[in-house]
């Protein structure tokens, strides 16, 4: 079982007791003002068969009294005797037809529901048939007067729900305390123990109380374990392929040297082509210097020291001549000199190959070098722009190596694409 599945079932288990408490709470509540209601009605009912009997026999008695325009009243707001059915129908609202108003029996009517927590607006009427005249008792039931008392009756009966709600409720509660807790030190105990896995040195993981959580510690291990044995065939093939084409270009430059030595009077033409073998050499040697430095493991290699920008610009322009045409193309420094703590060798290789980037892309106009206070900005204007310049995206091998350098040095590295060139900034770490 996984560290999901295991999660899913507890919160599966906490929901289902927590609808089963406010379902048994529901159910206790409904069922306990039903029979309130029910109850209540009832006792209304022989109140009120008991009223018609006695206000009937006064009636009888003294009719005088208790009949015509001036009669004194039987009862009061909520239970009343009259003597006719319009009588009844002024004294209460949505009274029923006088045909379905049943003789010798109390009828029950009910106006509105109250639910929960209120008594039910009902009407109770009782039909007496006398010497060839109807008479009617009734029983209206306030539910503003009832609910105080019907509040009073939940509350009573509610005492044990909440009771048994309560003791349920802090039971969850603490199980999902103690289970949140389990799972947290759990993790930190994985967390822990992640902090100290490195590339290559696998440690094993510590033996948890839950099966979800060793699978998850065995499969970050496994995980770990393979792609620290693929990242070090990676950076072994770096260092030979990166040592081996150093020796290959070293070889090449220096017989390039004596060939130019040797062959001092050639013709513009063949100039021409003795500096493009000289240029991709020199390509050659700044990525397999790149590369070399790359292929380190750990930051610890570097060793930094105080670098001068415009110091490392300025190099970078002597040394990329090459590819400059002198007579179309201006270069241009401003700004101060910008000195910071970083590693001259990575950072002269960045800059070498963002400066030969925007010589060998200006065939005629100016390549500005910007130094500010926080970073430098390299931009490269033809004049005029160069058909398709604006939708070029890098420089092939040589951008992913500035990319990775400036990563690793944790400089920011930015962009912009310029109808007439290109744009570049590379800001300091903070």
């Amino acid at each position: 079982m996984d560290f999901s599945q295991l999660q899913f079932k507890q919160f599966k288990a906490t929901l289902i007791v927590a609808l089963l408490l406010f379902a048994f709470i529901f159910i206790y509540l409904s069922y306990s003002s039903f029979s309130y209601q029910k109850e209540y009605i009832t006792r209304k009912i022989d109140v009120l068969q008991g009223f018609a009997e006695r206000s009937m026999t006064r009636l009888q008695t003294n009719p005088s009294l208790y009949k015509g325009d001036n009669a004194t009243i039987l009862g009061d707001d909520r239970m009343q005797f009259v003597s006719s059915y319009q009588q009844l129908s002024t004294h209460l609202n949505n009274v029923p037809k006088e045909q379905h108003i049943q003789t010798g029996k109390v009828n029950l009517y009910v106006n509105q529901f109250g639910g929960l927590w209120s008594v039910s607006e009902v009407i109770l009427i009782y039909r007496i048939h006398h010497q060839g005249e109807d008479y009617f008792a009734y029983f209206h039931n306030n539910t503003r007067f009832n609910d105080l008392e019907l509040q009073t009756f939940l509350t009573d009966k509610m005492q044990p729900a909440i009771i048994t709600a309560s003791a349920l409720i802090l039971a969850l509660f603490i199980f999902q305390l103690f289970q949140i807790s389990r799972v947290s030190s759990m993790v930190f105990e994985l967390a822990n123990w992640a902090d100290t896995v490195s590339a290559g040195k696998p440690v094993a993981p510590p033996k948890m109380k839950s099966g979800g959580i060793n699978y998850l510690a065995k499969t970050i291990n496994k995980s770990l374990d393979t792609f620290s044995h693929i990242l070090e065939k990676e950076h072994a093939f770096a260092r030979f392929s990166s040592h081996e084409l150093r020796t290959q270009v070293a070889v090449l430059s220096a017989n390039m040297e004596l060939l130019e030595l040797i062959m001092n009077d050639l013709k513009p033409q063949e100039r021409r082509v003795l500096n493009r073998m000289l240029s991709a050499i020199e390509d050659m040697k700044y990525q397999t210097e790149a590369l070399l430095w790359l292929s380190k493991e750990t930051e610890k290699d570097l060793v930094t020291e105080m670098c001068s920008i415009k110091k490392i610009v300025a190099k970078s322009v002597e040394e990329n001549q090459l590819y400059l045409n002198h007579e179309q193309v201006k270069v241009v420094i401003v700004g101060d000199d910008l000195s910071l703590m970083s590693h001259p060798t990575l950072l002269q290789i960045a800059c070498n190959n963002l400066i030969r980037n925007a010589f060998q892309n200006t065939e005629q106009g100016q390549v500005t070098v910007e130094i500010n206070e926080r970073s430098f900005t390299i931009t490269n204007q033809n004049e005029p722009p160069l058909k398709g310049q604006q939708t070029q995206t890098g420089f092939g091998i040589g951008l992913i190596i500035v990319e990775r350098i400036l990563d690793k040095l944790q400089f920011t590295y930015h962009v912009d694409g310029l109808d007439s060139g290109r744009s570049v900034q590379i800001t300091l770490p903070e």
